[in-house]
């Protein structure tokens, strides 16, 4: 892959074949994921990584129809570099402000950063809201007892050795 242009057109390429958009919504090119995907995916997996990506999708941007069999490839080839790229331009996809509203649209409440206000809840009531399935019990603060973790060996499990 010779230029920053050619490069570009294939990040913008991977992206239209997982976000390819519909009626309601813009997909993840229209929405300018590819930019924020290459960003982050230095910042995760380093110049290498946004490397293996392009190489190992060479020829993407000129694949029409065949797209979605060249990534489905990569997939296999690179799972966890995929699974990353998928995660990260996922995210960055449902932070755009297009696409914020066009679920706004469908009807639903969206806040963009939903803390520190949240989404707004109705009081508790014990009659509707209690749990029914019998599952889990409630313990007093009071009635509360250490567990003995004397037979573990945290340490076994803190490094994961």
């Amino acid at each position: 892959m010779s230029g920053p242009r050619e490069r570009a057109r294939l990040v913008e390429a991977l992206v239209a074949v997982l976000l390819p958009g519909d009626g309601d919504f813009p997909s993840g090119a229209e929405a300018g994921v590819q930019g924020k995907l290459a960003e982050r995916l230095l910042e995760t997996s380093g110049a290498a990584g946004l490397e293996r990506v392009i190489t190992g999708l060479a020829g993407l941007a000129e694949a029409g129809e065949a797209g979605p069999d060249m990534v489905r490839a990569f997939e296999r080839a690179e799972p966890a570099l995929f699974g990353a790229v998928r995660k990260i331009a996922y995210l960055t996809y449902y932070e755009s402000p297009f696409v914020q509203e066009a679920i706004r649209a469908l009807g639903f409440a969206y806040n963009a950063a939903p803390l520190p206000k949240g989404y707004g809840v109705g009081r508790f009531d014990e009659a509707t809201d209690r749990p029914t399935h019998g599952r889990g019990r409630y313990v007093k603060t009071n009635e509360v007892r250490r567990v003995d973790l004397s037979g573990l060996d945290l340490e076994e499990l803190r490094h994961g050795h």
